[in-house]
């Protein structure tokens, strides 16, 4: 698939606490992973960049913008059937699954950051 490595794409929110030591604490509060076999959903969706760009922003950032990803695909779940992958790696239930999932994260920790490995 365009642009990304590996076979799924890996999704975290996390922050670092001052807590009176020398440096930081990494604290990670979410992690999440799909296939990229549903690339061509994300790209439908508006979610691609929200998803595989994010690194570095706040998870409020991202957070409109799945939030418009997920009316999108439950607005026509026919147009995005026909987008399940051939080879049975994902599928739109999935894809919106884990939409909503990195959604509500995102609500739970809306200063965490965002980073991603694909």
């Amino acid at each position: 698939m365009e642009g990304e490595d590996g076979v799924s794409l890996d999704i975290s929110l996390g922050m670092a606490i001052d807590t009176g030591g020398r440096s930081l604490y990494p604290v990670n509060l979410y992690d999440g992973n799909y296939t990229h076999n549903v690339v061509p959903m994300w790209k439908r969706a508006g979610v691609y960049k929200a998803l595989y760009r994010s690194t570095g922003k706040t998870a409020a950032e991202i957070l409109p913008t799945l939030e418009a990803g997920i009316s999108a695909m439950e607005k026509d779940p026919a147009g995005f059937f026909l987008l399940n992958p051939s080879n049975g790696w994902g599928s739109y239930r999935g894809a919106l699954a884990f939409l909503r999932e990195v959604r509500d994260a995102c609500k739970r920790h809306p200063k965490a950051i965002v980073e991603v490995s694909a």
